[in-house]
């Protein structure tokens, strides 16, 4: 893919048991318009000891430019990136999964002829949902990933380069 950068990462926090509703966590994600949303896990997967449990979230970052690709290239890897999510959401202890995309490359992916079997994958992928009944799995949508992203790699780049 040109243009792109690749970011895995994760986020563990560990979250003390909440008043008789359990190990509370926000998500923050966003709907297939870009619009903010956040949503309260009272029961995340994780790893408790005593009254505290790890709870772990996997972000898996596509930072793909929108100008560099065309819709089946950005196709192909949303498509990677919902089966790396998928993976990860079923990784033991695993408290969600979130994929994220770049603002630009996901208008473009939306308005082409892949766009309707996206949102259906969004849809497929944000059905996942933990021992408790609740989502497991997200979609983010992020404005200037790409080129925030860009601008990261080749300042390290260039920080390395003169060491």
């Amino acid at each position: 893919m040109l243009g792109t950068t690749h970011i895995d990462a994760l986020v563990v926090r560990n979250v003390p048991f909440v008043g008789g509703t359990g190990y509370e966590i926000a998500i923050n994600y966003t709907d297939i318009n870009g619009n903010y949303q956040q949503k309260r896990m009272h029961h995340p997967d994780g790893l408790t000891v005593g009254p505290i449990r790890e709870t772990t979230i996997a972000y898996e970052v596509k930072t793909l430019n929108a100008q560099a690709n065309t819709p089946e290239s950005l196709y192909r890897m949303f498509k990677e990136g919902v089966k790396q999510v998928k993976h990860r959401a079923n990784i033991p202890y695993m408290s969600a999964a979130v994929l994220v995309f770049d603002d630009k490359a996901w208008n473009k992916l939306r308005n082409s002829p892949y766009g309707a079997q996206a949102i259906d994958d969004i849809a497929v992928m944000s059905s996942v949902k933990n021992n408790d009944g609740e989502q497991k799995i997200y979609f983010r949508i992020e404005e200037g990933l790409s080129q925030d992203a860009n601008r990261a790699f080749f300042g390290l780049r260039d920080r390395i380069k003169n060491l």
